[in-house]
């Protein structure tokens, strides 16, 4: 007979669940064999990607409607024109908020 740990734990990971488990128990006798008890354990993280896809979405658009801002400053200055201090001051405000509804994903095409 041999010594040592008759229990395990099993894990592996799929495109719907992050990761799914299950136990597994060693018989005893001349032919050891491995059993489960047939309840896996599942960790869906659907709410957490739901949320930072969302999050990645909203960013997304802060960054479009920032980067036209921008454009639109950016031409101002080309014509020798003193931006509004109203659609910089907007830019502004874009610009923070997109710094903090970012998910740590790079900026599309260009910088600021």
């Amino acid at each position: 007979m041999r010594s040592g740990h008759s229990r395990a734990v099993a894990f592996g990971y799929g495109l719907n669940t992050l990761l799914t488990g299950g136990t597994l128990a060693q018989s005893s006798g001349t032919q050891p064999v491995v059993l489960t008890d047939g309840q896996p354990v599942f960790l869906r993280m659907n709410g957490a990607l739901a949320k930072a896809d969302r999050l990645r979405i909203h960013a997304e658009r802060l960054w479009a409607k920032a980067a036209h801002i921008h454009a639109l400053l950016d031409s101002q200055r080309a014509l020798g024109r003193c931006p509004d201090p109203a659609t910089a001051a907007k830019f502004a405000v874009l610009r923070t908020e997109h710094s903090r509804v970012r998910v740590d994903t790079p900026k599309p095409r260009g910088q600021w």
